[in-house]
């Protein structure tokens, strides 16, 4: 079941692809895509997974924290 925020956040992170690089400390050299992060065998989903197509191709998976989390780091 999604939470209340998460159709506002998949819509930013979909919106802005690019945007959300520089948070893996990488850049796109190609080319970015949502990719279908459902799986329908399992009961969960990642917020969405990008796909960067580039000479070298890489995934960034994105979950977004929406509340507080002591563990962090400030």
């Amino acid at each position: 079941m999604g939470k209340p925020f998460d159709v506002t956040s998949k819509h930013l992170i979909e919106d802005r692809l690019a945007d959300w690089l520089p948070f893996s400390g990488r850049s796109a050299d190609g080319p970015l895509r949502v990719v279908d992060s459902d799986i329908s065998t399992i009961t969960s989903a990642a917020d969405k997974v990008l796909r960067i197509d580039g000479p070298t191709p890489w995934l960034m998976h994105l979950e977004m924290q929406l509340g507080p989390d002591a563990g962090l780091p400030k």
